[in-house]
């Protein structure tokens, strides 16, 4: 079968535009991974309507995954810590796990400072069944299968998009690894 490109485009606005990554059990959705964009966080209009569809996924009995990579916002849970707003225990990056089902109370919350590896995590499934994904090896395996590309286009000389989002401890940290990196490549 083939698509016209466009038939395969849905608008950004569809309700009904598929989101994440959906873990099945035959027919029946399990899990749903998301990685988050800055369109799911506030300030951006498109927040309410993430945080509905959250609250909808999780009614439905969903566990939810939430990678959430983007420290230039606030976390989408209010209870979280803070790292835009500097908060002394707060990290950049966050995954949210979400399990709606009602013997089930807590949610992990895993985090990951800027030097940090990226942990493995148990996603829920059906029953007690869970499967680890270690997020590292992912990171790993993407980033590593494109080295030579993604090192011809890296110019460790200058610093990280919106750098100055980083707390001052973490540019410090960031300005010492990739002064290793620059120093190993040459």
């Amino acid at each position: 079968m083939v698509l016209d490109l466009d038939e395969t485009i849905q608008a950004e606005d569809d309700e009904d535009a598929p989101s994440g990554l959906v873990i099945y059990d035959d027919e029946r959705p399990l899990t749903r991974i998301e990685l988050l964009s800055p369109s799911h966080k506030a300030p951006d209009s498109h927040y309410d309507k993430y945080m509905g569809k959250r609250l909808e996924t999780l009614k439905d009995g969903l566990r939810l995954v939430e990678i959430d990579f983007l420290h230039e916002r606030k976390p989408i849970l209010e209870k979280l810590p803070s790292y835009i707003e500097q908060h002394p225990t707060a990290y950049p990056y966050y995954i949210i796990v979400s399990d709606p089902r009602p013997q089930i109370r807590s949610v992990p919350i895993y985090a990951a400072g800027v030097l940090d590896s990226l942990p493995r995590i148990d996603i829920p499934l059906s029953g007690n069944e869970f499967i680890t994904l270690d997020l590292g090896e992912v990171y790993h395996h993407t980033f590593g299968s494109a080295r030579l590309y993604w090192e011809t286009l890296t110019d460790y000389s200058q610093l990280p998009v919106n750098f100055d989002f980083y707390t001052p401890e973490d540019q410090e940290k960031i300005r010492a690894h990739m002064a290793q990196i620059a120093t190993e490549q040459m």
